[in-house]
C-alpha cells in the first residue's frame, strides 16, 4: 500500500499501519552519537548522585 501523505499525529489514521518502512538504503539500529551520548550520564543522575552525597 502507498503511503498517501496522512500522519497521525495530529488525528487518527483510518489505515494498517506499517512496522517496517520501505527504506532503500542501509537502516542503522543505532547511530555513532546515540552510542556516545548513551555512555555519558544523564543530567537527573548527575543531580541525583550530588544530592546523595551532600545529604548522606
Amino acid at each position: 500500500m502507498p503511503d498517501n501523505g496522512t500522519d497521525n499525529v495530529d488525528s487518527t489514521v483510518d489505515e494498517p499501519g506499517q512496522v517496517h518502512g520501505s527504506h532503500a538504503g542501509k537502516v542503522v539500529r543505532r547511530s555513532a552519537f546515540t552510542k556516545l551520548i548513551g555512555t555519558l550520564p544523564r543530567p537527573g543522575d548527575l543531580l541525583t548522585a550530588a544530592v546523595s552525597r551532600r545529604h548522606g
